[in-house]
């Protein structure tokens, strides 16, 4: 029998850089369905962050249950060794993945699957085109090359920078003032790339998710995209956070007709289980030493487990249409963020597409205190500071994002009084 839920006794054990949103509202919750959570108390809550972006298909879904029981009791680890439903998924991915993109490596988290991007890079890149541009604002993970992609040092850390532009969004401006941004910022990337040959590829996120959901549009994004090719820069897209029909579309990259040549997915992919890919052309996915015998491989990725959540959570995305149920989601949470914007003096501005969207209210004290009501309101809810993000199961019902938002206003309200 596991001990009564206390706070307290387990921040003796645990790290205290946990989330915020954690430390300031603190639960614990023993099982879920759908989009429904419930606490040790079996209290109910609806779930706006889909675990953390990763439960696509909500918790403890039938089907992808089922198959998943059947796989624990067969095989958990073979290294990089074949399992039975390996080639099934690889051609359920291969079915989504855009044009571009052929061949495949898995990974377990974020981050690892990002450093196998760059590692794949460096190995097909000429010697004289291996540094790295980014957008300023980005986030690609925590470890060592995720972090120097965005220049993210730690005290007494030396790398060598990485070229940046702006991202063409920011919180809190006017549609004029994202125009000029853009144009600015392809001003930028034109001058920056004449005068350094050495830029071999493009990280980015399509959607800049930890700075507010942040988009650029499609014009954008065909102009960049003809500047990267005149020198001969790849692309590789970041879609750890929007892949897999978080956006409305299998990918975010879809939106805007681009063609990756590497590209890292997705939080959703095995519907909570730890298990991210990476895909790319096989001419840089195959490059050495990335491509050499035992370049690519991981102790945990890919294994017969991971590549059965992989496997159950695609045919349920398949099966049940989820990427089309992001519309009806979308259109809910952005009538009543246009209400809320107008309506409240905490908000700052709001940003909306799909099943993924964000209030930038005008201070972290507002973000934790409106994220501590909607908890106490029965809403789990998911903000870092001032960015309260909403990112519910694609499987959520009409009737469960109403109830959400209601609670959300209320909780609003409540801290605009207090």
């Amino acid at each position: 029998m596991n001990a009564k839920f206390n706070f307290d006794d387990e921040m003796q054990f645990l790290a205290t850089g946990m989330t915020p949103g954690y430390l300031n509202a603190p639960r614990q919750f023993s099982h879920g369905a759908g989009a429904l959570l419930f606490d040790e108390r079996g209290r109910e809550y609806i779930d706006f962050c889909s675990g953390t972006l990763t439960n696509i298909a909500g918790h403890s879904h039938s089907e992808i249950t089922h198959f998943m029981q059947k796989r624990i009791a067969e095989l958990w680890n073979i290294h990089d060794y074949s399992s039975p439903y390996r080639l099934s998924t690889l051609k359920l991915i291969n079915d989504i993945t855009p044009n571009s993109i052929d061949t495949y490596e898995f990974y377990s988290s974020g981050s690892e699957t990002i450093e196998a991007g760059l590692r794949a890079l460096l190995s097909y890149l000429p010697k004289n085109k291996q540094r790295f541009c980014s957008f300023s604002g980005g986030f690609h993970g925590k470890t060592l090359g995720a972090r120097q992609i965005i220049n993210w040092r730690l005290e007494g850390e030396y790398f060598e920078p990485t070229f940046q532009i702006p991202f063409p969004d920011k919180i809190g401006i006017s549609a004029s003032e994202k125009h000029q941004l853009e144009d600015k910022s392809l001003t930028i990337a034109k001058k920056l790339f004449s005068q350094h040959p050495s830029i071999g590829a493009f990280i980015f996120e399509p959607i800049q998710g930890a700075s507010g959901c942040l988009q650029a549009s499609k014009t954008y994004w065909s102009e960049l995209k003809a500047i990267c090719s005149q020198y001969n820069i790849l692309f590789f897209a970041d879609e750890v956070c929007v892949g897999l029909g978080r956006t409305g579309k299998n990918f975010a990259v879809n939106h805007y007709n681009i063609e990756p040549d590497l590209i890292a997915f997705a939080k959703g992919l095995g519907n909570g289980f730890p298990v991210m890919c990476l895909g790319g052309r096989k001419a840089i996915m195959n490059a050495s030493p990335y491509g050499d015998p035992g370049g690519a491989s991981t102790t945990f990725g890919g294994n017969p487990l991971a590549i059965g959540a992989i496997y159950a959570t695609l045919s349920t995305y398949n099966k049940e249409t989820l990427v089309l149920k992001t519309k009806p989601i979308e259109e809910l949470i952005l009538a009543r963020l246009k209400m809320l914007s107008i309506q409240s003096k905490i908000i700052d501005d709001f940003r909306c597409i799909g099943a993924f969207a964000t209030i930038a209210f005008k201070s972290d004290q507002y973000g934790i205190a409106v994220h501590k009501k909607c908890i106490e309101l029965e809403l789990k809810s998911f903000t870092f500071g001032n960015l309260f993000r909403i990112v519910p199961p694609l499987v959520i019902t009409k009737k469960q994002i109403q109830k959400g938002l209601d609670i959300l206003t209320s909780a609003i309200e409540f801290v605009e009084k207090n």
